[in-house]
């Protein structure tokens, strides 16, 4: 008659003293049949533990030695003693002051298995180019004046504007101012050195006809060529004078003349006039 484990059910094939399943100690009284189970009526569960119990042991204590192992491992690889490290057959590895295991030299150590922040190197900026803001122009009162041409002449005679570049305007404006002040200082000397000999007056002549002139605001207002050939220079000035020496008995005369030059020897000096080519007017 075969015999059967009470715990689990388990049919005893020879004369094993324990359960080869669950371990309980086999019963003589438990020898026999075991009764079948009917359809109708499930079989009473076993008393005890039961064939479940040892499964989920047996799995925990699994679990548990599994993360032994790889917990040791882990420990094992990042912290063990001087003489582990001496004893490892891995090369290049060493012990740092903190206990890790590095590679490399002591410049350059890195420690396997670690997960440290690394830090990467400071970024480096280009030097952006200096801006050179532009040159503020200030103005002044100067500045803001209207551009003049350039001026030509003295104290005695000037040009105007739109003959100062004129190559002749030099020449003449020199010729005038020596004709001009030798009247108004009653200078025959320097009179003759302007004036050619046939428009010459006689030195009586000059003291008589300017014993009272003195004249002004001389202006070389136009160069031009005569009727005759010769340069001829446009003339405006003032004469004042007492009025027996004036025209019409004026005291102050407006006077606008034709003043003509030529080649006296090398020199160009102030020629005799032509008629028709002055004007006066009171002042």
């Amino acid at each position: 008659m075969p015999t059967f484990c009470t715990e689990c059910g388990t049919s005893r094939e020879g004369d094993e003293s324990f359960c080869v399943n669950c371990g309980t100690r086999y019963d003589d009284a438990v020898r026999g049949d075991r009764p079948a189970d009917t359809p109708d009526e499930a079989p009473e569960e076993s008393v005890g533990h039961g064939a479940g119990w040892y499964v989920g042991l047996s799995v925990a204590l699994a679990a548990i030695l599994i993360g032994a192992v790889i917990g040791g491992g882990a420990l094992l690889r990042n912290r063990v003693s001087s003489a582990d490290v001496t004893d490892a057959p891995i090369s290049g590895v060493r012990l740092n002051s903190d206990g890790y295991i590095v590679t490399g030299g002591p410049g350059e150590e890195s420690t396997p298995g670690l997960d440290e922040p690394s830090y990467s190197e400071e970024p480096s900026y280009t030097e952006e180019p200096q801006y050179t803001p532009e040159p503020t122009l200030t103005y002044t009162e100067e500045t803001l004046l209207p551009t003049t041409a350039p001026s030509l002449g003295n104290a005695i005679v000037s040009a105007a504007p739109e003959i100062a570049n004129n190559a002749t305007a030099r020449t003449v404006v020199a010729l005038l101012t020596g004709y001009f002040t030798a009247i108004n200082e009653r200078d025959y000397t320097e009179y003759r050195k302007v004036v050619t000999r046939g428009a010459r007056q006689t030195q009586a002549e000059f003291e008589k006809g300017y014993r009272t002139t003195n004249n002004a605001q001389v202006q070389l207002r136009e160069l031009g060529i005569g009727e005759d050939g010769r340069l001829m220079a446009t003339v405006d000035f003032v004469s004042t004078q007492d009025a027996a020496d004036g025209p019409e008995g004026q005291t102050c005369t407006r006077w606008t003349v034709a003043k003509f030059f030529e080649k006296d020897g090398s020199k160009l000096r102030i020629g005799k006039a032509l008629k028709g080519h002055s004007s006066a007017l009171p002042c």
